[in-house]
């Protein structure tokens, strides 16, 4: 019959109405929590609708995904999830699996995290280059790349979105701990003391914004949210206005014109540099 994936949005409230009538009426419903730190708030909110609902692990989602989609070959089965579905790769996977399978798919779409705290930063939304994960130290990797990412995305005068990576037990990577790993993989100074914005809680009424140098983002630690960091490029003046105006950010620390030169060349520096490690 039908594989629907519903997205709840962001925290609390934040499901459309087509979710909601999805959750109602389907005949199984799986509630994915953990491809999003502090997520709770989503358990609660399906089984509001459906005391019934049943929560997923990961097994059950990727090793096991075919025991899923045989219970949909009848019946409608609902995979709700936080913020919009086809933001993480299992999802998509989900998708694909089930449209072999011949199954109708249905996605309903959701606030996603992600455009949330981009748009919470205050920066245009158009220049956000490569997004990047800041992985913890339990993936037992350093994060060379996401330097890399975010040094290119300078070069070219654009701001990077970084995310924080989520454990097993759903706690996310602390923003001391982020930085302390961007640090183990070379961060050269120029990141160290970008300005960097650290949304918390990004398209929810909770939502708030901090900001520091990217080396002092620990400082914000304890805001008990979801957190994400924005590292500017290139801002324009009318972007510089706009994170005054909106969060406060001291004059000097925004990096207004054209530092693109400036980040090509500390990425070619890098790049050597990685040549070495």
């Amino acid at each position: 019959m039908t594989l629907a994936l519903v997205g709840a949005g962001p925290g609390p409230g934040m499901m459309t109405r087509r979710a909601v009538e999805l959750i109602r009426e389907a005949d199984t419903v799986y509630i994915e929590s953990y491809t999003m730190p502090s997520s709770s708030w989503l358990v609660e909110e399906v089984r509001r609708l459906r005391p019934d609902a049943q929560v997923a692990d990961r097994t059950l989602l990727e090793e096991d995904s075919g025991s899923l989609l045989s219970q949909a070959q009848d019946r409608l089965v609902v995979v709700a999830v936080a913020g919009d579905p086809l933001i993480a790769t299992t999802h998509r996977a989900l998708v694909s699996e089930a449209r072999r399978r011949g199954l109708e798919v249905t996605v309903v779409p959701g606030v996603s995290g992600v455009c949330a705290a981009k748009t919470a930063a205050g920066l245009d939304y158009y220049k956000y280059g490569r997004t990047a994960t800041i992985p913890g130290p339990w993936r037992m990797v350093k994060p060379y790349s996401v330097v890399e990412y975010t040094l290119e995305n300078m070069c070219i005068g654009l701001h990077t979105l970084l995310l924080l990576d989520v454990a097993e037990d759903g706690g996310q990577l602390p923003l001391g701990q982020a930085w302390r790993m961007l640090r183990e993989a070379g961060a050269p100074r120029l990141l160290a003391e970008r300005l960097a914005l650290v949304v918390v809680d990004a398209g929810t009424e909770r939502e708030r914004v901090y900001y520091s140098r990217l080396e002092d983002i620990g400082s914000h630690d304890g805001h008990g949210g979801v957190a994400s960091i924005v590292v500017p490029g290139s801002v324009s003046p009318v972007e510089a206005e706009h994170l005054q105006a909106l969060h406060g950010v001291d004059e000097e620390m925004i990096p207004v014109g054209d530092a693109r030169r400036m980040a090509c060349s500390t990425l070619e520096e890098y790049r050597r540099w990685l040549e070495t490690v």
